[in-house]
């Protein structure tokens, strides 16, 4: 019979070898989670960049490639994985430089666009001089979620194993190199991926499985992928060889018609394909570009509906969950007492109205206000001019705008009155020298996309130099597509059958109606006030100030304006500057 002892030491290696199999199986368990979470992160970014929503894509590849380095086995500078990670989301930056980075932002992303595919070029070719580049390793590419001896249940961390490798690589130098200056390195890179390509294809494009015997797998290459790099090989060599010019190089990777407004393909949050170029622009002009709530971060959309909103408010927008939650102590706040929900509601209110701008118009027009006034409060042309409304601006408006970045103060209605009074007080010539500076030195430095694509379209400015109309007016009706006001000059001219006819404008307001600004004064039309009308969009703005009269119009203007009031003369309704 086993002695005390014995049964002791039994029962301890019992318990030893339980409890290192329930390690083993947790360890597995946790490996097998780990696989799948970084899969899915794979995958969905791979579907966000597919309906075009590029930053949320490189967010997901980002996360992928930091997850990935802390969970999974063999993740390491010479990993096939890793180097598809990388790939990936070279894939999504580019996206972004192309359709939506301008400026600083698109120097970044381009920088660490190419850092990615030199990164995971570099991969590759460890793998190609060491003989492993068709050679999956043990537990990078197939990892084993079942222990030892059973060795059935392994899961790939990738969701597209057949590009895993060869195909990958392939891949990688015909995006990074393809447009790069000619020169022998890009010739001898080419040279080696197509000779390589040429031996994997006639191997049947056979993968093996280390330390699996004959066990293989079969990847795949894009069919005309050999036929791009050949012609960009045989490019290379003829620019070095003097059969080509390197400006009919770059040619060859330049539109034809580098003029148009370029079109592509941009998705929404909710997944509804948009046709970008033109289509974006009037998809901001409609919804607009939301900057991030947080209070402190000045982060602004670069597309709709980029930012992900308050789930109760529907309204606030926030860049990242650390601003929101940076932001929920004020937040809070508004979103229980309805007011961010009051906002949403006059937002979409705003769309429905057809006698005001529609809410990303809006955005817009005071973006290139706010920059305009900033850059025309301090201009030589302003500090030279002497009259009483420079005198005005100088006085108030002026402290307020010195030693400030440009367009970062958005002022006050009184002070954005005295900078248009003062505006309009200049010569013509003066303004246009200020204005033509402004377009052609400051405009490039701020930074936002083109107008083709949703872009502040500041070339607006040179036209109200020449186009709009300061001074007093007779607001004479209110009709749902805005107010007809008609200007104190009595312009007038006669119709065929020698009637008189009275010019007059059918005006929108920004952001709301000029019946709705009228509305505290509590008086019946006509109303005689001070303001200017600008072209916008194919329609008239107010400039967005608007002052009772100070000094009584004459009697002529004013029975004019009864009259039309009245319908007892005719006028003509321009709706265009």
């Amino acid at each position: 019979m086993p002695t005390s002892k014995k049964k002791q030491n039994s029962k301890k290696s019992n318990t030893e070898r339980r409890i290192k199999r329930e390690t083993a199986q947790s360890v597995l368990s946790s490996r097998e989670q780990h696989v799948d979470e970084f899969r899915n992160l794979l995958l969905t970014a791979r579907l966000e960049y597919s309906k075009g929503r590029s930053y949320d894509a490189v967010k997901l590849q980002r996360q992928a490639l930091k997850f990935g380095s802390e969970n999974l086995p063999r993740f390491d500078d010479n990993s096939l994985v890793k180097a598809h990670a990388l790939l990936e989301l070279g894939l999504a930056l580019t996206a972004v430089c192309t359709d939506f980075a301008v400026g600083e932002e698109w120097r970044i992303a381009n920088s660490e666009c190419e850092e990615c595919f030199k990164y995971a070029t570099r991969i590759f070719e460890m793998r190609l001089v060491s003989g492993k580049a068709v050679l999956f390793r043990s537990d990078e590419c197939w990892i084993n979620v079942s222990g030892e001896g059973s060795g059935e249940n392994y899961a790939s961390p990738v969701p597209f194993i057949e590009r895993i490798g060869p195909p990958d690589y392939i891949s990688c130098i015909n995006m990074s190199i393809s447009c790069q200056d000619p020169s022998k390195t890009t010739v001898q890179t080419l040279t080696r991926v197509i000779s390589f390509g040429k031996y994997y294809k006639k191997n049947h494009c056979v993968i093996r499985l280390e330390g699996k015997g004959g066990f293989c797998l079969s990847g795949e290459i894009p069919i005309d992928l050999f036929d791009k790099l050949s012609v960009t090989l045989e490019n290379h060599k003829a620019v070095l060889d003097g059969r080509m010019t390197k400006e009919e190089f770059l040619a060859q990777y330049t539109p034809k018609d580098a003029n148009k407004p370029e079109v592509r393909h941009t998705g929404l949050r909710q997944g509804k394909m948009k046709n970008s170029g033109m289509k974006l622009a009037k998809d901001i002009e409609k919804k607009g570009l939301f900057q991030c709530a947080n209070e402190g971060c000045h982060n602004v959309e670069r597309q709709p509906r980029q930012f992900s909103t308050c789930s109760r408010c529907k309204w606030a927008c926030y860049c990242s969950k650390e601003c929101q939650s940076t932001d929920w102590k004020r937040h809070k706040k508004e979103c229980k007492s309805g007011e961010a929900v009051k906002n949403r509601t006059v937002y979409k209110d705003q769309n429905k109205d057809e006698s005001c701008l529609q809410y990303g118009q809006t955005q817009q027009l005071l973006t290139i206000v706010r920059y305009l006034h900033h850059f025309a409060a301090l201009s030589e042309e302003m500090m030279s001019t002497r009259n009483m409304q420079t005198t005005m601006l100088k006085a108030t408006v002026l402290p307020q705008l010195k030693d400030v970045e440009m367009g970062t103060i958005q002022l006050g209605l009184q002070e954005v009155s005295f900078v248009w009074n003062a505006l309009w007080s200049m010569t013509q010539s003066d303004r246009s020298a200020m204005i033509r500076r402004f377009l052609s030195k400051e405009v490039p430095m701020f930074g936002f996309p083109p107008k083709t694509k949703g872009g502040p379209d500041f070339d607006v400015i040179s036209v109200w130099s020449l186009k709009a109309i300061a001074g007093n007016f007779a607001v004479v009706k209110h009709t749902p597509k805005g107010s007809i006001l008609l200007h104190d000059d009595e312009r007038l001219s006669i119709n065929d059958n020698d009637n008189v006819v009275y010019n007059a404008y059918l005006v929108i307001g920004i952001s709301q109606s000029i019946q709705s600004l009228l509305d505290p004064m509590n008086t019946p039309l006509p109303i005689h006030i001070n303001t200017a009308i600008l072209p916008f969009k194919k329609s008239i703005v107010c400039q967005g100030t608007v002052f009772q009269r100070s000094q009584s119009p004459s009697k002529s203007f004013k029975a004019i304006a009864l009259s039309c009031t009245k319908d007892q003369v005719e006028m003509d309704v321009l709706t265009h500057l």
